[in-house]
């Protein structure tokens, strides 16, 4: 932190801008004072576009976090008129106004992707922000999903993906594990499917791809149940419901571990808990097999992994 300090306080126009946009909206770093009188400051003072780009960015986004999208939009305006239109970030946080629909834009596809490939395309003051990985994995989305009324084409999905992934984002790389694991517009490869996901954990996207690669493992041949055990159990202790139930399912079948249908119904509890209607049944047929004594143990281990396990 302090080195982001230094260089906010010392360094570049980029370091500047970053070390504002940090400041009003990043954990640790938030010191919202500090960073709207930096802002202020660099506003007058900055003149490289990066800087400029990442300083109106930060407090669009910060306005946004208040729920005052019309100051956000007003402040991306006129970011974007001071950059002389050539911030990748402000670009990003136009697309998904559209995207979303925030007020004063309405959702539309093609200004969706207008402005994902002006991000792209400038790429001035990309620091690896949720922001501007959103933008692209947001177009990925409207093409594979077929989204905001646009027809379903995967060829444009997965370059969308790609140049999220290019950016070393996680959420591209899941995007292209999902495409590879299920054919859509590629052929199917249970290889690329693993390393994508393998390389979204190491990017830091951790429970989504966790969940997916258990799913590899799980419910495609080659079956290993080891290591479905294994990614269930890691996705499961960050919170993914499905994962969750994928550990009362082990338990139930005796899948890698010996059947026990108290574990079970400690597991699609937990999953039920969470909202997973699909947990119901398991529940249910646990009880059918369960004393009343026991499931009065088990809903106290149950409430205790509860506490542990994020919402």
């Amino acid at each position: 932190m302090q080195l982001l300090i230094q260089a906010g306080e010392q360094g570049s126009g980029f370091a500047k801008g970053e070390y504002v946009y940090r400041l009003l909206n990043v954990e640790p770093w938030i010191d919202e004072a500090t960073g709207l009188e930096l802002a202020d400051e660099y506003i007058e003072t900055l003149t490289d576009v990066a800087g400029l780009g990442l300083v109106y960015s930060g407090l669009a986004v910060h306005a946004m976090d208040e729920n005052d999208y019309e100051r956000g939009w007003e402040l991306l305006r006129q970011g974007w008129q001071v950059t002389n239109g050539q911030s990748s970030m402000i670009a990003s946080i136009i697309a998904d106004y559209y995207y979303e629909g925030y007020a004063p834009v309405t959702m539309d596809a093609v200004e969706v992707e207008k402005w994902a490939k002006l991000s792209w395309q400038y790429n001035v003051d990309w620091f690896g922000s949720s922001v501007e990985e959103l933008a692209l994995c947001n177009v990925g989305d409207m093409f594979q999903k077929g989204l905001l009324g646009q027809k379903v084409d995967y060829g444009k999905a997965k370059l969308w993906y790609e140049r999220c992934d290019y950016e070393n984002t996680g959420r591209g790389a899941v995007s292209l594990g999902f495409m590879y694991a299920n054919g859509r517009g590629v052929k199917r490869s249970r290889t690329n499917a693993i390393y994508y996901y393998k390389r979204a954990i190491a990017l830091g996207q951790k429970a989504t791809a966790m969940h997916n690669l258990a799913i590899e493992y799980f419910k495609r041949k080659p079956y290993n149940d080891e290591q479905a055990y294994y990614w269930f159990n890691e996705a499961a202790s960050r919170g993914v419901a499905r994962s969750i139930l994928g550990m009362a399912d082990m338990y139930r079948g005796g899948i890698y571990v010996e059947r026990n249908y108290g574990q079970c119904y400690v597991w699609a509890s937990l999953a039920l808990k969470r909202g997973l209607a699909a947990a119901q049944e398991r529940v249910g047929h646990c009880r059918e097999l369960l004393s009343p004594k026991e499931i009065s143990k088990l809903d106290d281990e149950m409430l205790k992994k509860h506490l542990k396990i994020p919402v």
